[in-house]
């Protein structure tokens, strides 16, 4: 299969999924949404394949769902100053949720191979999805990990909650998704949510020894322990976040806002993404006395 946005390759037992936008921090388009799913379809059906890896190409693992792309997924145009914007309907977003929010994650969380989540740079909104969906996760000490999305308005949502919370704590996630505040590699390590941290100059070597020791294990018992272990997160509630979360997240792209509430989709269209973002940012991290 021919993939532009990722690089899909294959070395004996383990194959790797690497994001490739660089020159935009492997921000995630829907293009390359698709492609990674392409890739694990790949991966799942060659049985050689005892553990996927996720990377990414260049400075970041992965910034987040291009902001680019936001609402415009929907359909929704683009009003000129002074128009009322058409909203989508609520059966084209939740059926647009419903596949990314929902059953995309969720495959990630449940695939049948053992994935490994290798975080260098910035790891932000849906890369920071990634990393709770993994079996396991390795990241630099110097690496970022934020829920920045969450300051588009969202307060405190998303479709790994309970397995965040499983994993740090309801405190810590709380604390995560309602600040932004990013977390070092070596803090992500302190709390539980990545295995390990270290010299990102020594990440790829740690990731390369893990994946290799644990394609060890025979493809029957990984293919069994898997099965349990989905069995096990049914039961505890783990993955009850996936379908939740598709039909928040269409509540939550069509809230109103109140006068002097911040309005990305206006900050967007009058002064462009990077510009709507750092306000934004700004916003959220004022120090008190300001």
């Amino acid at each position: 299969m021919g993939y532009i946005n990722i690089i899909y390759k294959e070395n004996g037992s383990v194959a790797r999924i690497v994001l490739n936008r660089p020159g935009k921090h492997n921000a995630l388009s829907n293009d390359l949404v698709d492609e990674m799913h392409r890739a694990l379809d790949e991966a799942e059906s060659n049985d050689a394949i005892k553990v996927v890896v996720f990377s990414g190409a260049g400075p970041s693992f992965c910034s987040g769902h291009d902001l680019s792309e936001v609402a415009f997924q929907y359909g929704w145009k683009e009003p000129k100053p002074g128009e009322k914007p058409k909203r989508p309907s609520q059966r084209v977003r939740l059926g647009f949720d419903r596949k990314n929010l929902c059953e995309r994650l969720r495959r990630i969380f449940l695939f049948p191979k053992i994935t490994i989540a290798q975080v260098h740079g910035n790891c932000v909104g849906e890369g920071f999805y990634t990393v709770s969906l993994c079996d396991l996760a390795i990241a630099a000490k110097n690496a970022k990990l934020a829920r920045l999305e969450q300051r588009l308005g969202f307060g405190g949502m998303g479709p790994d909650f309970p397995i965040l919370v499983m994993t740090i704590g309801l405190k810590r996630t709380m604390e995560i998704l309602l600040t932004g505040r990013p977390l070092s590699g070596e803090e992500a390590e302190a709390i539980g949510f990545v295995n390990k941290a270290v010299p990102e100059e020594d990440l790829e070597q740690e990731v390369e020894k893990l994946a290799e020791n644990l394609s060890l294990f025979s493809a029957d018992g990984i293919a069994i322990a898997k099965a349990e272990r989905h069995l096990n997160f049914e039961a505890m509630g783990m993955t009850a976040g996936f379908a939740h979360d598709y039909v928040t997240h269409t509540l939550a792209t069509n809230f109103k806002l109140e006068p002097g509430e911040y309005n990305f989709l206006k900050e967007r269209r009058d002064k462009g993404v990077t510009a709507a973002i750092h306000k934004r940012d700004g916003l959220f991290e004022k120090k008190p006395q300001e």
